[in-house]
C-alpha cells in the first residue's frame, strides 16, 4: 500500500471516528435527565391551594403538602383519619372517584381548646394505581355563613326599633309644634335614631359584600385598630343598654385581611354581646 493511500484511509477513519464521538455526545445531551417521581409529586401538591396527598398501594404516603398535615389528613407516613383511609381503600378497589364531607374535632393550637373542622374531601385513583386525596377546610366558611344568618336575623329585628322610634318621635314633634324646646328635644332623638339606623344599614351592605366577594388583596391589619374602631362604633348601643365596654389582651398583633370587613365582623360580635348581656 502506497503512503498516499494509507494517509487517505487514516484520514477517512479519523473523520468517521470523530463523527461517531460527536453523535454520541450530542445524543447524550439530548436525552432528558431522569425525573424523581417523589419530587415531581411534591411540586404538584405544593402548587395546590388545598391539602393534598398521594397514597401508595400499601396505604403509605408517597407525597403530601404542608396543608395536608395542618388539616390532619396525614401523620408521618400514614393517613391520620380512619374514615378517610377507608375511603381511600374503597376508591383503590373500585376505581371510582368519591367526594365526601368529613367532620372532625381537633385540638386547638398548643393543645388548648378544641375546634370543629369540616373537610370537603375528593379522592381519585391515578393512572399508576396510586390514590390522590385533595381536601379543603369548609369549617371557617360554614361558621361565617352561620354568623351572617344570625346577624341578618338580628339586624332585621333591630331595624324595627329605630324605624318605629323615628315614626313616633316625628308624630310627637308635630303635635308639639307650639313648644320649641320639645321640638328640639324630639329632633335630637330623631337624629340619634337615624344615626343608629344608618349604622345598621351600612353593616348589612358590608356583610352582603363580604358574603358575595372572595377575600382578595389581603393586607396586614392591626388588631388594636380594628378593636378600637369596633368599640367606638358600639359605645352608643352600650350606653343605651347600660353596658360597660373594656378591652384587654395582647397588643401589637397583626392579621391579614380586609380592614373594613374585619371591623364590621368585630362590631357584629360586640353588638351581639351587648344585646344579649344581662
Amino acid at each position: 500500500m502506497s503512503p498516499a493511500l494509507a494517509a487517505l484511509i487514516g484520514l477517512v477513519a479519523g473523520v468517521f471516528a470523530g463523527y461517531l464521538v460527536a453523535w454520541f455526545v450530542l445524543s447524550r445531551r439530548a436525552e432528558p435527565e431522569p425525573v424523581d417521581p417523589h419530587l415531581e409529586r411534591r411540586r404538584i401538591l405544593d402548587a395546590l391551594r388545598s391539602g393534598g396527598a398521594v397514597i401508595g398501594d400499601v396505604d403509605d404516603i408517597l407525597a403530601s403538602n404542608e396543608l395536608a398535615t395542618e388539616l390532619g389528613l396525614v401523620r408521618g407516613n400514614r393517613v391520620a383519619i380512619p374514615a378517610l383511609l377507608d375511603l381511600v381503600r374503597e376508591v383503590r378497589r373500585t376505581g371510582e372517584s368519591a367526594s365526601v364531607n368529613l367532620d372532625q374535632v381537633r385540638a386547638g393550637r398548643g393543645g388548648v381548646g378544641r375546634s370543629q373542622q369540616r373537610l370537603a374531601v375528593r379522592v381519585l385513583r391515578l393512572d399508576d394505581g396510586n390514590i390522590l386525596v385533595v381536601a379543603d377546610d369548609r369549617g371557617a366558611a360554614l361558621r361565617v355563613q352561620a354568623s351572617a344568618r344570625d346577624f341578618m336575623a338580628n339586624a332585621t329585628h333591630e331595624l324595627k326599633t329605630p324605624v318605629g322610634a323615628i315614626t313616633l318621635l316625628a308624630e310627637a314633634a308635630e303635635q308639639a309644634a307650639d313648644d320649641p324646646e320639645a321640638v328640639a328635644r324630639f329632633s335630637h332623638k330623631i337624629q340619634a335614631e337615624s344615626s343608629r339606623l344608618s349604622q345598621l344599614v351600612t353593616q348589612i351592605v358590608q356583610l352582603s359584600r363580604l358574603q358575595g366577594e372572595p377575600v382578595s388583596n389581603a393586607e396586614e391589619v392591626s388588631v388594636d385598630e380594628v378593636v378600637g374602631l369596633a368599640l367606638d362604633r358600639s359605645r352608643q348601643l352600650a350606653e343605651q343598654r347600660q353596658v360597660s365596654l373594656t378591652r384587654g389582651g395582647e397588643e401589637g398583633l397583626v392579621v391579614r385581611g380586609k380592614h373594613e370587613q374585619l371591623v364590621t365582623a368585630v362590631v357584629n360580635l360586640v353588638h351581639n354581646a351587648i344585646t344579649y348581656s344581662g
